[in-house]
C-alpha cells in the first residue's frame, strides 16, 4: 500500500508543469523523442522518480557507469599551460551555517580560451561518430528477460555484468535475476554496486565472483558509496530524509546513522578525519539551482559540522564535483544559470543535473555559431578552499563546462573543464528552447598550491542546455501572399495545434506568413508559435485569417482495473507496445486490466487500442497511467 501511495503521489507531481528538458545528442541516428512522461522522469533528477527510471532503463540496455576518477600520475603527460599572472582577483562568498557570511577576495587565474575552429569541430564530430556508447573503463550491466523454458527457469531474467579496461572486456559474469546498478565503488576487497531502484547494494570480487547483497532502503533512493580500509559507508537519500549505513566487507551491518541533512546527497569524500558531501537544496522545480549546490562538512560520527553555499562575483555557484588533496578542498563549480549540462560519450553516464542558460540565440545560426554563443555564456570554476571550506583561490575557464576533479599522485588535482565545440538547435526534444552539442574534454593538472601546470585533451562530451530565447516583441505579422500577390494552392494547411484545436490556413501559405520582431529577426508564424514567441492573439491583432477545428473528446477514460479494485499484479515488467523506436512497458503484468473507455461506450485494452491506432502513448500520460520506455533493440 505504501508503494502504491508513493506512485500516486509521483503521478501528481509529474502532472505539474516541468522545466523544459531535452534528450542528449547521440552520434547514431536518433529515434523519435520518447513520450512526455518518460522525458519528465529522465531529466527531473531532483525527485525519486528519476531513480526509478534509471534503474528500469537498464533492462535489455547495456549501459556503462563512469569509473571513479583515476587521474594521470601528476603532470607526466599533457602540454604546458601558460596562465598570465596579472594580479586578477575574484570576490567569493562562502555562506556558512557555522561561521556566517564570509566574503573573500581571492587570487584568480584565468585559463586561455581559444574559440573552436573548423578543424576542432570536425575532430569532435569524428570522435562522437566513432565513440558514442563506447565503454572505456568501468563496469556495465545487461539485463535479459527470459521465459520459463530457459536454463534460468527460476527467474524472469538474468544479468551479465562486464568489467572494461581501455575499451576491452576484462571479464563477464552472469547472475541469475536482475542486478542493475547506478553507481559503484572499487575497494581492495572487490567492487560494491548500488541499485537505486531496488534500494540495495551488492558486492563482487575483483574477478567478478558474487559475494553478498544487502537492502539499504525500501527503494527509490539516492545512494552514495565510500570505501574505507575496514568498512563500507553507504549514504542513502530518499523522500523521507537520509541516513548512513556502515558495513564491513563481509556484508554485515555495523551501524545506521539517521540525519535529515543527508537528503538529496549525491557524493561523499573523505576530508581529514571527517567527510564532505555535495547536496542539492531548493525546490523540485527550482530552475536556477543545479543538483549539487551545497557543501556539507561532517565529523567522524557523520554529524553535520557546517553547511556552505558559494557565490562568485555575486552569482550563486553550483558544485559539480569535489576532491581533497594536501589539506585543501577543491570544488568544481559553475554558474547554473548560464552553464549547460554535461554528459559523457566515451563512458555513458546517466546525469540528472539541470541547468538553465540565459542567452539570445538565433536558430538560423550554424552549429559553430551556436557553439560560440553558448561558449560565450559558459564558464567553469575551480575553487581551492581550506579544509573548513573557506575559499583561498580560484581558477576560471571561460567557454567551458565544469566537470570532475580528483586528487593526483603529486598532491595536486586533475580538473576537467570541457571546452564547447559546437551546438545545434534541437526543437524536437522537449522544448523549442533546447540546444545540444559537444565539448572537448580538457583535463588540467594543478599543483598543490592550485597553479595550472599542464593540459591534456581526453576526448569529447555531449552537453545539452535549455536556452531562454529572451523576450521578443512583435513588430508586425505579414501575409506575403496578400502583400506580394504570391499564388498558393487552395487547400487547408495545418500550421499549428494545441491541446484543444487544430489551426489551418485557407491555402498552402505557411512559409509566406511571417512575423517580424523589434530586434530585427524574422521567422514564420508557424515557427514562432511553436517556440512560444507569439500567440494566436497576435494573429488576430494583425488580421491574419485562419480556421480552427476542435479536437474530438474521443477518450472518456483510461483506467487500471487492478488499481481501482485493489487487486494484485505480478511484479514483473510487461512489454505492452512498441513503435519500432521505443518499447513501452508496464512496471507489472497488467495489460489485460488497463482499459480504454471511448466516448461511444466501447472498451478496449490499452495494448489493443494502440495497435489499432485509436489512441496514442501520450494519452496514457493524460490519464496518469504508469509506464516506462526503452529504446527498441538497445
Amino acid at each position: 500500500m505504501k508503494n502504491r501511495k508513493i506512485r500516486k503521489t509521483l503521478r501528481q507531481i509529474e502532472r505539474l508543469p516541468l522545466p523544459a528538458r531535452e534528450k542528449t545528442l547521440g552520434s547514431a541516428a536518433l529515434p523519435p523523442e520518447p513520450p512526455r512522461r518518460l522525458r519528465a522522469l529522465r531529466f527531473a533528477g531532483q525527485a525519486a522518480a528519476v531513480a526509478v527510471v534509471l534503474a528500469l532503463l537498464t533492462a535489455t540496455l547495456l549501459f556503462a557507469l563512469r569509473r571513479p576518477a583515476s587521474p594521470p600520475e601528476a603532470a607526466a603527460s599533457g602540454t604546458p599551460v601558460e596562465v598570465s599572472a596579472d594580479g586578477s582577483s575574484v570576490s567569493v562568498t562562502a555562506n556558512s551555517r557555522k561561521a556566517g557570511l564570509a566574503e573573500r577576495t581571492v587570487p584568480l587565474q584565468t585559463l586561455p580560451y581559444t574559440p573552436a575552429d573548423a578543424s576542432d569541430i570536425e575532430d569532435a564530430k569524428a570522435f562522437v561518430a566513432s565513440s558514442a556508447g563506447r565503454v572505456e573503463n568501468g563496469y556495465a550491466c545487461e539485463v535479459v528477460n527470459v521465459d520459463a523454458a530457459s536454463d534460468y527457469a527460476g527467474s524472469t531474467c538474468f544479468t551479465t555484468i562486464i568489467k572494461y579496461a581501455d575499451g576491452e572486456a576484462v571479464w563477464t559474469r552472469e547472475l541469475d535475476g536482475e542486478w542493475t546498478f547506478q553507481t559503484y565503488a572499487e575497494c581492495e576487497q572487490g567492487v560494491v554496486f548500488a541499485d537505486a531502484y531496488l534500494g540495495r547494494i551488492f558486492m563482487l570480487s575483483s574477478e567478478g565472483e558474487f559475494l553478498w547483497t544487502a537492502d539499504i532502503s525500501e527503494g527509490n533512493c539516492y545512494p552514495a558509496l565510500l570505501c574505507e580500509d575496514e568498512r563500507l559507508l553507504v549514504w542513502v537519500s530518499d523522500l523521507e530524509g537520509g541516513f548512513c549505513k556502515v558495513y564491513d566487507y563481509s556484508g554485515r551491518l555495523l551501524d545506521t546513522v539517521q540525519s535529515g541533512a543527508f537528503s538529496q546527497l549525491r557524493k561523499v569524500i573523505a576530508v581529514g578525519d571527517g567527510y564532505a558531501a555535495l547536496c542539492r537544496s531548493g525546490g523540485f522545480y527550482d530552475n536556477t539551482t543545479q543538483q549539487f549546490d551545497r557543501l556539507l562538512l561532517l565529523d567522524d560520527k557523520f554529524a553535520v559540522v557546517d553547511e556552505i553555499s558559494y557565490t562568485a562575483n555575486g552569482t550563486a555557484l553550483a558544485l559539480t564535483d569535489a576532491a581533497y588533496a594536501g589539506g585543501r578542498l577543491y570544488l568544481s563549480a559553475c554558474d547554473p544559470t548560464k552553464t549547460p549540462d554535461l554528459k559523457e560519450i566515451r563512458a555513458v553516464e546517466w546525469s540528472h543535473d539541470y541547468f538553465r542558460m540565459w542567452a539570445v540565440i538565433d536558430t538560423a545560426m550554424t552549429d559553430a555559431d551556436i557553439g560560440a554563443a553558448i561558449a560565450e555564456e559558459a564558464c567553469a570554476y575551480l575553487l581551492v578552499c581550506a579544509a573548513d571550506g573557506l575559499p583561498q583561490r580560484c581558477t576560471a575557464a571561460p567557454g567551458c563546462i565544469a566537470g570532475d576533479v580528483a586528487a593526483s599522485a603529486a598532491g595536486g588535482v586533475v580538473w576537467e573543464a570541457a571546452a564547447v565545440m559546437y551546438g545545434d538547435f534541437a526543437p524536437s526534444y522537449f522544448s523549442s528552447h533546447t540546444f545540444e552539442g559537444v565539448a572537448a574534454c580538457d583535463r588540467y593538472t594543478l599543483t598543490a598550491d592550485g597553479a595550472v601546470s599542464a593540459k591534456e585533451r581526453a576526448g569529447y562530451k555531449e552537453f545539452w542546455c535549455n536556452v531562454d530565447i529572451g523576450a521578443k516583441t512583435v513588430q508586425e505579422i505579414v501575409d506575403r501572399t496578400e502583400t506580394e500577390n504570391i499564388p498558393t494552392a487552395e487547400a487547408l494547411e495545418e500550421f499549428y495545434a494545441d491541446e484543444s484545436c487544430w489551426y489551418y490556413f485557407p491555402s498552402m501559405k505557411s512559409e509566406y506568413v511571417c512575423v517580424r520582431f523589434t530586434d530585427g529577426t524574422e521567422t514564420t508564424v508557424a515557427a514562432a508559435l511553436n517556440k512560444g514567441w507569439i500567440t494566436l492573439a497576435d494573429l488576430d491583432r494583425f488580421g491574419i485569417r485562419y480556421y480552427k477545428e476542435p479536437k474530438p473528446h474521443r477518450i472518456a477514460s483510461i483506467e487500471w482495473k487492478d488499481e481501482a479494485e485493489d487487486l494484485s499484479a505480478e511484479a514483473v515488467e510487461e512489454l505492452f507496445w512498441s513503435d519500432g523506436c521505443w518499447d513501452y512497458y508496464f512496471p507489472s503484468v497488467r495489460s489485460e486490466y488497463v482499459l480504454v473507455t471511448f466516448a461511444d461506450g466501447r472498451v478496449k485494452t490499452v495494448a489493443a487500442a494502440l495497435a489499432d491506432g485509436e489512441i496514442e502513448i501520450s494519452d496514457l500520460d493524460t490519464f496518469g497511467i504508469d509506464y516506462f520506455a526503452r529504446e527498441a533493440n538497445a
